[in-house]
């Protein structure tokens, strides 16, 4: 990304990739409160369809296949509902994360901005209990260690070192010297440079 890692990036810099690249914003589907969930689900054409069933095997006398099947009907819609609650929950975690405060290195200063604001080629310093604002190269680490369950599901802490991957057919989970948007530094510091952002992170393509 040619970036100057003693200076960061420079004003006409940060103008220049913010209209290229625009905000660091991860996308996702509108956030949505639990009484709008439910009428969304309410709406639900098979809902509405398993229960008109329900209610006519009842009526005819079938109440034991009445039964059973209202009762698989209210087990489909509390599954149902449940998986949409939980992605609900994961879209406004993303909102938080999105405005939560990053720390950089802009014309020579360290910077305090919001996560949105980040930009690729952007100087990151990765601090214990800070999120990833976005996908970062490491260029420096001092014993970095970060969680990175929602990105590759291993629920351990992982090492992260400034290395040179040779291999380019590798997952994830061995790119041992990039640490992704939304990962939790759990232990020591580093410095990065911001490879990715927004839709192009890896957290967007999952």
């Amino acid at each position: 990304l040619n970036s100057d890692v003693k200076n960061g990036l420079k004003l006409d810099e940060v103008l220049e990739l913010k209209e290229k690249h625009g905000e660091n914003y991860t996308p996702h589907l509108a956030y949505i409160n639990v009484s709008d969930l439910i009428i969304k689900l309410v709406k639900q054409i098979w809902v509405i369809i398993l229960l008109v069933i329900s209610v006519l095997l009842l009526v005819t006398g079938a109440y034991i296949t009445g039964f059973l099947d209202l009762s698989l009907t209210i087990i489909s819609i509390l599954l149902y509902f449940s998986e949409e609650y939980k992605n609900n929950k994961k879209f406004k975690y993303l909102d938080k994360l999105d405005s939560s405060e990053a720390v950089v290195l802009r014309d020579g200063k360290v910077s305090h901005i919001l996560g949105y604001e980040i930009l690729p080629g952007d100087i990151v310093f990765l601090e214990k209990g800070r999120v990833v604002p976005a996908d970062v190269r490491i260029l420096e680490s001092d014993d970095l260690k970060v969680r990175q369950t929602g990105i590759t599901g291993e629920n351990y802490d992982v090492n992260k070192y400034e290395t040179k991957i040779e291999e380019r057919d590798i997952s994830l989970s061995e790119m041992n010297n990039v640490a992704f948007k939304s990962s939790l530094v759990v232990e020591g510091s580093g410095v990065g440079v911001v490879t990715a952002t927004g839709a192009d992170t890896e957290l967007s393509s999952i």
